[in-house]
């Protein structure tokens, strides 16, 4: 059994020995199936990490809108104006801050609204975010209510409510954008530079398609362990540069047990017997 595929790429991973000695056993399908697997591992973080959230930084996605979120003059009034059911008293048109940043107002005529690229427009039961001309309007939740508190951390929390699934797919896209690229360059360069060395008598390395499998079965556990850990506190570039870590790491284990070498491996086997 645990001489078939997937079981025998799987069995490999607590043996870097059989990383080398079963280069040959991969076939180019195989390789792109447990590349996938291995991609999909890491993406998993990203959902399972939102899902434990209630609010989001809102500088990743509206810089300017987050800056004009803390002022503290919008906090005061907000503070200062009744509140009840999920809608605001305000009174008439006001101008909390018109700056480089932007403009922040409450019950700014819709037409006014057009002329700011970027903005924070308040009334009585919304408040429209506006950020380099694309808008994301929130309407005043029940069981959120921003009159208490730190008004940021409010329309942060039900911005990301709101928004949860495409946060979530961006930060996907993302991830797996850089994840991918950095897996295909490792595993192709570094099976280039692995594959010269053919010709070499200290390596038994004997096609291309040799080297990429040594770098597959690298691959895999690496993204394995560095998912785990995403999972449980997870940063983008803290994933990038564990995967880059563990693939060295276990680069280094097969280096050093099979010195890319079969007749190396077959002496070291008969010295233990």
């Amino acid at each position: 059994m645990t001489d078939k595929f997937p079981f025998s790429y799987f069995s490999t991973w607590i043996n870097p020995q059989k990383m080398f000695t079963n280069r040959k056993k991969l076939s180019w399908g195989q390789m792109v199936l447990t590349l996938v697997f291995s991609f999909a591992l890491i993406l998993l973080t990203v959902p399972a990490y939102y899902a434990r959230q209630s609010s989001v930084n809102l500088g990743m996605f509206m810089p300017k809108v987050n800056r004009m979120l803390k002022n503290q003059d919008l906090q005061k009034t907000i503070h200062q104006t009744p509140y009840h059911n999920g809608t605001f008293d305000f009174k008439g048109e006001k101008i909390i801050e018109n700056s480089s940043n932007g403009i922040i107002g409450i019950n700014i005529p819709s037409n006014l609204e057009k002329n700011y690229r970027n903005g924070i427009f308040l009334s009585d039961q919304e408040v429209v975010l506006k950020e380099n001309g694309t808008t994301s309007t929130i309407r005043f939740m029940k069981d959120i209510n921003p009159s208490k508190g730190n008004f940021y951390s409010k329309i942060s929390q039900t911005w990301f409510r709101i928004n949860r699934m495409g946060v979530t797919f961006s930060t996907m896209y993302m991830l797996g954008a850089i994840v991918l690229f950095t897996n295909l360059i490792f595993l192709f360069i570094g099976a280039f530079f692995l594959w010269l060395t053919r010709k070499s008598s200290f390596t038994t390395i004997a096609t291309f398609k040799e080297a990429c499998a040594i770098f597959d079965y690298v691959i895999g556990p690496s993204c394995f362990i560095t998912a785990i850990i995403g999972f449980f506190k997870f940063d983008i570039s803290m994933i990038m540069m564990v995967e880059t870590l563990m693939a060295v790491v276990y680069l280094l284990m097969i280096y050093g047990k099979t010195h890319f070498n079969d007749e190396y491996v077959a002496n070291q086997f008969m010295i233990q017997e």
